[in-house]
């Protein structure tokens, strides 16, 4: 991220700054430009990583802070001379071109936004995509998979994104069958051993359930829109991720695995909360 966001301070912010700087003119209608090109510059120059990996492209860096810092504060107001506007062209061409060679050396990985989500959000804030409300209600063991999902996703791991997604899903899935139905979701065998059902079990029971609500006019509130959130992750994802001789999921079934988990996780917390009165 760092590298990439480095190339483009050159592709997109450099272009602007330039544009911005015309010689011996008053800048003040530009300076919001020429401060956002600064602080831009100066936190990849100071960025630890930067340093380590790149520190060519951070002299440059460094460069134009300090030449932007001398336009910035002159007075009467910022302006910038024929000399200094050709020493920060010429410095952005250095910038770009040592960044380039530097990058070169590097194993770089980019990251790209996916189905609208911007990769800081995914990466960093991926429980924001959840309703506020719901996220208190749900255990460490929930949040910390869809963390782990969100950032598979970025990283292009579809099949770890099914796997974390459903590992979230069925957490979920198992409480809300207990508070519908009334019944557990675990047993004892013959042996002593404690048994978990499967999902597919755990949505057949809730399947049973809405039969009967229906059938004696009882009200089921969002369990039937659950039950059809829950299908098709049940049949495209659950087999697949349980049985390690199917096929891998791919960046479509990524998509579908974590969008349609968060939408079940979210109606199902919200289905308890206001159907089943759960404070």
């Amino acid at each position: 991220m760092r590298e990439v966001n480095g190339f483009f301070l050159f592709e997109l912010g450099g272009v602007a700054l330039l544009r911005a700087l015309p010689p011996n003119a008053d800048l003040t209608p530009s300076l919001g430009i020429l401060v956002n090109s600064r602080t831009n510059f100066r936190n990849f120059a100071y960025a630890p990583e930067s340093k380590q990996d790149l520190p060519s492209s951070v002299d440059d860096a460094d460069d134009l802070v300090k030449k932007l810092d001398a336009v910035i504060e002159r007075r009467p107001f910022p302006s910038a001379t024929p000399d200094e506007l050709t020493q920060i062209a010429y410095r952005l061409v250095t910038f770009r071109d040592r960044l380039c060679a530097e990058l070169a050396r590097l194993y770089c990985f980019v990251c790209e936004d996916k189905d609208g989500r911007s990769v800081r959000t995914l990466w960093t804030k991926s429980l924001s995509l959840i309703s506020s409300n719901v996220v208190p209600h749900l255990s460490d063991f929930t949040t910390e998979n869809i963390e782990e999902g969100a950032k598979a996703w970025v990283v292009d791991r579809p099949t770890a994104v099914g796997f974390h997604m459903m590992r979230s899903v069925e957490c979920v899935l198992r409480q809300y069958k207990q508070l519908v139905t009334g019944q557990g979701f675990s047993f004892v065998d013959k042996r002593g051993t404690t048994q978990y059902q499967g999902f597919g079990t755990l949505l057949g029971d809730l399947n049973k359930q809405l039969e009967d609500s229906k059938k004696n006019n009882r009200p089921f509130g969002k369990l039937e829109f659950v039950i059809g959130i829950l299908r098709p992750l049940s049949r495209l994802y659950r087999d697949p991720l349980s049985h390690p001789e199917l096929k891998k999921l791919e960046e479509e079934d990524a998509k579908l695995a974590f969008s349609q988990g968060i939408i079940a996780i979210s109606t199902m917390v919200q289905d308890a909360l206001v159907s089943r009165v759960i404070s």
